[in-house]
This record gives C-alpha cells, structure tokens and sequence, in this order.
C-alpha cells in the first residue's frame, strides 16, 4: 500500500469518531428541539422553561462530547476542555451584569414561586398582572393595557407585593382579586362623594386658584342626582386582557394534565 494512501487511511480513521458525534449530536438536538418545543407551539411559558432548560443541557452535552472526540492532541483536548469549564465559571461568577443573572434569577423564581400568571404584583413603581414569565424577564400588564417586562434579577433583589388567589383586604374583604381595580376605583370614587358631601374640597397641593362668591354660598357645587347603573364592561377584562387569557391558558393546561394523569393512574 502507498505511504500517501495509508496517511490518508489512518487520517480517515481519526476523523470517524468525530463525524459521528457530529451528526449524532445534530440529529438529536434537531429531534430533541421538535419534541420538546417545535410541535407545542401554543405551549405556555411556565411550560416551556424547564424543555428550555433540559435542551441547553443537551447542547452542553453534545459540545462536550464533540470536544472529547476530536482528533486532537491528549494535552490539547484537556486544554479545550479547561477552557470550557473556565467560561462556564466565568459566566457565573460575572454573572451580576449579564444575562446569566437573569437566567439564574428565573430558575430562583421558578423555584420559589413567589407569583403565578394572573398575580397582581407591583414591583417598585409597577403595578400590573401578570402575562408572561420568560426566560430573562417577566411581563405584566398594567391597568392602561400597558406591557412592561421586569428583568427577572430585579424581581429577586426588590421586594414584590403580590394579590393572588381571593381574600383581599381593600377597606374591607375582597372576595375577588379579579376585580381588585374595579373595587380601588369604587373606593376612590365613595371617599371623594363622602368629603364632597360634607363640603371638603380634595384639590392638588400645587393648586391655586381664587373664587368669588357671594356670602354665604359654598363654593363646592351640589352633587347630581344619581342615575339608576347600567351593565358595564369589567374593567379588569379591558385593561388585563392579555394576562387574563395567560392565566385562562394555564389554568386549562393544569386540567388537562390532571386529567391525563387520572387517566393513566
């Protein structure tokens, strides 16, 4: 046989090993990702992390061993293999200003579970539901049908005032946090009948204005009378519509497995 045609023999015989991992490592990436998110494309947030989480571990994985199987040098590959491990480590040590922080505070929050979907929270100066929880933010929609979205490191590191569930003390006991801007507003709005009917003017610090009246006349003028109410549209349905639908998704994917899970049992 050829010197050439056995370098070439022996060359081929090296670069096996990595052919396969490579093309194994491809196809099961490709087949993981279509089982785990490519055919659940309705499938919620709260339910696509963990598959997220489980498919960055198989891309580790398959790095790893596509490093291991390449036709280098012993001392080579342990120095690719160190490197490899030193990122990782400088990832989570640096973390505090990239996007590792909020990966990791997601999985924190996942854990923890210091809210759901359909949460009222205020978070700082944000008050809203919540939508969706993602893998580096969290979005809520305000009562203007605005969406913010809340980095998940500022969720762990400020303090988070949650509404979930029933049972919510607004002056009184609320049954339903659904309804939670309805009953602020009827709130504000009997507080400022109760001073107006008993001649107290509620105007802004910064108000200055001058009225003439004649003597004796008050110059708060008389409240209208009352119309009989008409059927209104919820205003939570209005302003948290996006977070009202997320949290009707979730509650029907809770079911369903549940009832699978029946099923099965």
């Amino acid at each position: 046989m050829p010197i050439e045609t056995r370098h070439d023999a022996e060359r081929l015989q090296r670069l096996l090993p990595l052919a396969i991992t490579l093309v194994v490592s491809i196809l099961s990436l490709a087949l993981g990702h279509y089982l785990l998110l490519a055919r659940h494309p309705n499938l919620g947030s709260q339910a696509r992390f963990p598959r997220q989480v489980l498919l960055f571990i198989l891309t580790t994985i398959a790095v790893i061993c596509i490093v291991i199987t390449a036709p280098l040098a012993e001392g080579t590959s342990r120095s690719v293999l160190s490197i490899i491990g030193l990122g990782f480590s400088a990832v989570i040590a640096f973390s505090s200003t990239s996007i590792a922080t909020n990966f990791m505070a997601a999985i924190t929050l996942r854990v923890t579970k210091p809210f759901n979907i359909g949460d009222f929270v205020t978070v700082g100066e944000h008050f809203g539901n919540v939508s969706e929880r993602r893998l580096f933010d969290t979005e809520i929609q305000t009562e203007n049908r605005e969406l913010i979205s809340i980095p998940n490191s500022v969720l762990i590191l400020s303090p988070i005032k949650v509404a979930r569930g029933t049972r919510v003390i607004v002056s009184g006991l609320l049954l339903e946090v659904k309804t939670l801007l309805t009953c602020r507003s009827r709130l504000n709005a009997c507080v400022l009948g109760s001073l107006h009917g008993h001649g107290i003017d509620i105007v802004s610090p910064t108000t200055a204005r001058h009225i003439r009246v004649s003597h004796g006349s008050p110059p708060i003028p008389h409240a209208l009378p009352t119309k009989p109410a008409r059927k209104q549209t919820v205003t939570e349905d209005v302003a948290f519509e996006k977070a009202n639908r997320a949290q009707a998704m979730e509650a029907v994917q809770t079911k369903l497995v549940a009832e699978i899970s029946a099923l099965n049992v």
